[in-house]
């Protein structure tokens, strides 16, 4: 699913409602509140675990993020910020 920046409400919803889990993400550029993250984990969830495809959060804007317990196949970050440790720099993630 591509989640564009930029996008409504109505578009983020109906997106939203697309995601199953093991379903790739593409949320490229977009701010993710926390509320937001909150959904597309649930989307993704069963048997309480959240579980994505390969997830693409390239220069994607957290408000607050916790990833603990979230399954990727793949996933791609940019590490900025004053927390990170480096300044955007991609890396994969492999579970």
């Amino acid at each position: 699913m591509y989640l564009p920046n930029g996008a409504d409400e109505g578009g983020r919803s109906k997106g939203l409602g697309s995601l199953r889990p093991g379903a790739d993400l593409d949320a490229r550029g977009t701010p993710i509140s926390s509320d937001l993250l909150e959904k597309l984990l649930d989307s993704v969830r069963v048997d309480g675990e959240s579980a994505f495809g390969t997830a693409n959060f390239r220069l994607a804007h957290f408000e607050r993020a916790d990833f603990d317990g979230v399954r990727f196949e793949g996933a791609w970050f940019t590490v900025t910020g004053r927390r990170s440790t480096g300044y955007g720099v991609p890396f994969p993630v492999w579970s």
